[in-house]
Protein backbone atom coordinates (compact mmCIF):
# COMPACT_ATOMS: atom_id res chain seq x y z
CA UNK A 1 0.00 0.00 0.00
CA UNK A 2 1.24 3.76 -1.09
CA UNK A 3 0.84 7.14 0.09
CA UNK A 4 0.97 10.52 -0.39
CA UNK A 5 2.68 12.82 2.05
CA UNK A 6 2.13 16.64 1.47
CA UNK A 7 1.67 20.03 2.82
CA UNK A 8 -2.48 20.80 2.54
CA UNK A 9 -1.83 24.42 4.04
CA UNK A 10 0.76 26.07 6.49
CA UNK A 11 -0.38 23.75 9.47
CA UNK A 12 -2.00 20.82 7.98
CA UNK A 13 -0.16 18.12 6.54
CA UNK A 14 -2.23 15.81 4.31
CA UNK A 15 -1.48 12.07 3.82
CA UNK A 16 -3.45 10.01 1.32
CA UNK A 17 -3.60 6.34 1.56
CA UNK A 18 -3.63 4.78 -2.42
CA UNK A 19 -4.42 1.05 -2.55
CA UNK A 20 -7.19 -1.24 -2.13
CA UNK A 21 -6.73 -3.79 0.68
CA UNK A 22 -3.08 -4.36 1.84
CA UNK A 23 -1.12 -4.21 4.68
CA UNK A 24 -0.27 -0.56 5.77
CA UNK A 25 2.61 1.15 8.48
CA UNK A 26 0.93 3.64 9.86
CA UNK A 27 3.67 4.36 12.02
CA UNK A 28 5.84 5.53 8.90
CA UNK A 29 3.35 8.30 7.61
CA UNK A 30 2.86 9.86 11.19
CA UNK A 31 6.46 9.55 12.29
CA UNK A 32 7.35 11.59 8.93
CA UNK A 33 4.63 13.99 9.23
CA UNK A 34 6.08 14.72 12.41
CA UNK A 35 9.50 15.08 11.34
CA UNK A 36 8.04 17.87 8.73
CA UNK A 37 5.88 19.61 11.32
CA UNK A 38 9.19 19.93 13.55
CA UNK A 39 11.21 21.66 10.49
CA UNK A 40 8.05 23.38 9.36
CA UNK A 41 5.49 24.11 11.83
CA UNK A 42 5.78 22.10 15.43
CA UNK A 43 1.79 22.33 16.28
CA UNK A 44 0.66 21.55 12.68
CA UNK A 45 -2.15 18.63 12.34
CA UNK A 46 -1.98 15.59 10.59
CA UNK A 47 -4.55 14.53 8.23
CA UNK A 48 -5.29 10.88 6.75
CA UNK A 49 -7.13 10.35 3.75
CA UNK A 50 -8.62 6.96 3.39
CA UNK A 51 -11.00 6.54 0.27
CA UNK A 52 -14.01 4.31 -0.09
CA UNK A 53 -12.47 0.89 -1.14
CA UNK A 54 -9.34 1.52 0.23
CA UNK A 55 -8.65 -0.61 3.87
CA UNK A 56 -5.31 -0.10 5.29
CA UNK A 57 -4.48 -3.46 7.61
CA UNK A 58 -2.28 -2.27 10.34
CA UNK A 59 0.84 -4.22 10.05
CA UNK A 60 1.71 -3.64 13.59
CA UNK A 61 -0.38 -3.38 16.91
CA UNK A 62 -2.86 -1.33 17.31
CA UNK A 63 -1.21 -0.26 20.28
CA UNK A 64 1.92 1.19 18.64
CA UNK A 65 0.01 3.31 16.38
CA UNK A 66 -1.58 4.99 19.72
CA UNK A 67 1.79 5.29 21.30
CA UNK A 68 2.97 7.03 17.97
CA UNK A 69 0.03 9.47 18.35
CA UNK A 70 0.52 10.18 22.25
CA UNK A 71 4.31 10.63 21.78
CA UNK A 72 3.81 13.12 18.45
CA UNK A 73 1.45 14.96 20.71
CA UNK A 74 4.07 15.38 23.80
CA UNK A 75 6.35 16.85 21.35
CA UNK A 76 3.46 19.68 20.98
CA UNK A 77 2.01 18.14 17.27
CA UNK A 78 -1.66 19.03 17.26
CA UNK A 79 -4.58 17.12 16.17
CA UNK A 80 -4.63 13.64 14.44
CA UNK A 81 -7.74 13.64 12.12
CA UNK A 82 -8.60 10.30 9.83
CA UNK A 83 -10.91 10.39 7.10
CA UNK A 84 -12.52 7.03 6.41
CA UNK A 85 -15.45 7.13 3.91
CA UNK A 86 -15.69 3.44 4.05
CA UNK A 87 -17.97 3.33 7.26
CA UNK A 88 -16.40 -0.28 8.30
CA UNK A 89 -12.68 1.25 8.15
CA UNK A 90 -14.34 3.52 11.07
CA UNK A 91 -15.39 1.34 13.37
CA UNK A 92 -12.53 -0.66 13.15
CA UNK A 93 -10.18 2.12 13.46
CA UNK A 94 -12.52 3.69 16.12
CA UNK A 95 -12.95 0.13 18.02
CA UNK A 96 -9.06 -0.14 18.16
CA UNK A 97 -7.82 3.06 18.46
CA UNK A 98 -9.75 5.13 20.61
CA UNK A 99 -9.87 5.27 24.07
CA UNK A 100 -9.46 7.83 27.04
CA UNK A 101 -5.66 8.62 26.08
CA UNK A 102 -6.06 9.76 22.82
CA UNK A 103 -9.53 11.69 22.95
CA UNK A 104 -8.34 15.16 22.04
CA UNK A 105 -5.88 14.04 20.31
CA UNK A 106 -7.13 11.92 17.62
CA UNK A 107 -10.74 12.03 15.55
CA UNK A 108 -11.92 9.80 12.97
CA UNK A 109 -14.65 11.40 10.67
CA UNK A 110 -16.60 10.35 7.90
CA UNK A 111 -16.15 13.55 5.66
CA UNK A 112 -13.69 15.60 4.67
CA UNK A 113 -16.06 18.50 5.72
CA UNK A 114 -16.07 17.40 9.04
CA UNK A 115 -12.91 17.65 8.77
CA UNK A 116 -12.36 21.01 7.88
CA UNK A 117 -14.34 22.33 10.26
CA UNK A 118 -12.53 20.93 12.65
CA UNK A 119 -9.12 22.39 11.00
CA UNK A 120 -10.77 25.63 11.49
CA UNK A 121 -10.99 25.57 15.07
Amino acid sequence: MDYLLRWENESVIRCEVRGFISRFDWLVPINESAGMAILENPTARLLFVIPFFTFPFPNRPFRMIKQTVLAGHSYGFGLVLIVAFNPVTRLLIHTKLMDDDLRGKLAILASMKQAHALLKD
